[in-house]
Order: C-alpha cells, then structure tokens, then sequence
C-alpha cells in the first residue's frame, strides 16, 4: 500500500469515530441533538431533536415548555419558551408552579456517532432573575 492509499483508508477511519475530523462541517441540521435533561449527565436518554421541552433542574421544580429554536444546527442554538418554576413553598413536593419566559442557548456541539450533540446549556428567565449554565457529556460516556 502507498502512502496516498494508507493516508486515504486513514482519513475514511477517522471519519467513523466520533470526535475525529471536521466537527460539524458535513452533519446536517436535522442530525443535531440535545438531552432533554439539560442539568445531569446524558445517561439513559436519547437525545432529542429540537424538542419542544426540556428538564432545567435535578428535582422536577423547572421545566422549559413550547421551546422554539433558532439556528439549530448551528454552532448557538436559541430557544424561547415558557419556563415552569415551582415555588417549593412550603416545600417543594407542595409548590406552585407559574410560567415565566425563558431563553435558552445551547452551545458546543460534539460530534457523537453520525450526530451532533449540544452539551452545554444556559437558560435565562429575566423576569425571576434566574440564570445558570450546564455542561453535558455525551450519550453513554461518564463525565
């Protein structure tokens, strides 16, 4: 085998394993994901494409709902919703939820698989004063 062929076979390999090659430069839109669980490691979730809701909290006490995005697919994706924040008064299990407006920006797509997948959150709802960011690992790895 000559070195043009070794570095053709090479450069094929490289392109079946995640993380290797060009990060998003020939994954289209629609093979972008993002767990539906923002706040935990990606662990026995499937990856959701654009999804409509999303889990902001370890307990079920914030919740994003009716998210529409804006360029996903993209190195940012940008989503705005309708943010569901349980009060926890007196406690948690006896709160109220109301609904605040949220933003919410994904950011650092890794390549996983054929697919891309955000693995970094941050959601602001002005309205609460409540901002924070996550960082996620991808589907089946430990972080």
């Amino acid at each position: 085998m000559n070195r043009s062929s070794i570095a053709l076979v090479a450069a094929a390999a490289c392109g079946l394993i995640a993380g290797c090659g060009p990060a998003s430069a020939s994954v289209p839109p629609s093979r972008y994901l993002v767990c539906s669980d923002v706040v935990g490691p990606c662990q026995g979730i499937t990856p959701k494409h654009e999804p409509s809701s999303l889990l902001m909290s370890g307990d079920g006490s914030l919740y994003a709902q009716h998210i529409t995005w804006i360029g996903w697919g993209t190195a940012t994706a940008t989503g705005h919703g309708t943010a569901e924040v349980n009060n926890c008064q007196p406690d948690c299990a006896g709160g109220t939820y109301s609904a605040h407006p949220v933003t919410i920006t994904l950011t650092k797509p890794e390549r996983w698989h054929q697919d891309m997948v955000y693995t970094r959150a941050a959601y602001s709802i002005p309205s609460i004063s409540l901002h924070n960011a996550f960082s996620n690992s991808l589907p089946g790895t430990v972080p």
